[in-house]
């Protein structure tokens, strides 16, 4: 039971987003020091996570970090209150 090294984590799409907001994507904690994440961690895995339009989130998506297969990750999303 164990994660491959080959293993290619997915992408994960958003959708029913409003396309014209923008908003703030985060890791919440004990998810943000997830053993086996240091062997494929995307660059928006950081502290305070990435912020992106509803339009990137819904149609591009964010690369998932890799994990153990008996890990999962918890996701923050908020809306950008300076979004006009």
């Amino acid at each position: 039971m164990a994660t491959s090294v080959a293993a290619h984590p997915g992408t994960l799409r958003l959708p029913d987003l409003d396309p014209h907001t923008t908003y703030r994507l985060r890791l919440l904690p004990p998810a943000d020091q997830a053993p086996g994440m240091e062997r494929g961690t995307p660059a928006w895995c950081t502290k305070n996570g990435i912020t992106l339009p509803g339009s990137v989130l819904e149609r591009v998506g964010i690369q998932l970090p890799t994990l153990h297969p008996e890990q999962l990750i918890l996701l923050h999303l908020t809306s950008d209150p300076s979004t006009p």
